[in-house]
């Protein structure tokens, strides 16, 4: 299998835009479902405040700041309203 990456600004030296062909293996198809299917429980349980614990991470960092968030306890078959 094979993807495409077309760049929507320029090279800066040459001018000209920039297409590059990117191969997608098994592998990596295995491992993009496998978060798919993490990520998806993780939204559906409501857990959201995790972190790469990178203290150099700059979307930790930010996410850290911005979006401070109270840890709720939903008992079964209620609903997480906003």
């Amino acid at each position: 299998v094979e993807g495409r990456i077309d760049y929507i600004e320029p090279d800066k030296q040459s001018k000209k835009f920039k297409s590059e062909a990117v191969k997608v293996t098994t592998e990596d198809m295995q491992l993009v479902g496998e978060q798919i299917v993490k990520m998806y429980q993780d939204i559906h349980n409501y857990q959201f405040d995790t972190s790469c614990e990178d203290k150099s991470c700059r979307w930790c960092n930010f996410a850290t700041e911005h979006y401070k968030t109270q840890p709720q306890e939903l008992k079964p078959g209620q609903v997480f309203d906003v």
